[in-house]
C-alpha cells in the first residue's frame, strides 16, 4: 500500500505488504522490506532513515579507504 505524494527512486525494492505513507521518499537503489510512516525519507539496503544511512557509510568509508591511502 504506497500513500499520496509518493517519491520512488530509480532500482528501489519493496517488499510485498509494506505500508509507505503519505510524502515518503524512498531513494535510488534502496529495499524497503518494513514499513514507513508519513513524510519519512529512507535510503540504503535495508532501507533505514536517510539520515542514518549516511552517517553509517560516512564511517565506513573512514574505517576502509582512507586507511587504504
Amino acid at each position: 500500500k504506497v500513500g499520496k505524494r509518493v517519491w520512488v527512486g530509480l532500482g528501489c525494492t519493496i517488499r510485498d505488504h509494506v505500508n509507505v505513507g503519505n510524502d515518503c521518499k524512498v531513494l535510488l537503489n534502496s529495499v524497503l522490506i518494513s514499513s514507513i510512516e508519513d513524510g519519512m525519507e529512507v535510503s540504503g539496503f535495508y532501507a533505514m532513515p536517510n539520515y542514518s544511512w549516511l552517517m553509517h557509510m560516512k564511517d565506513l568509508y573512514k574505517k576502509y579507504i582512507l586507511k587504504k591511502n
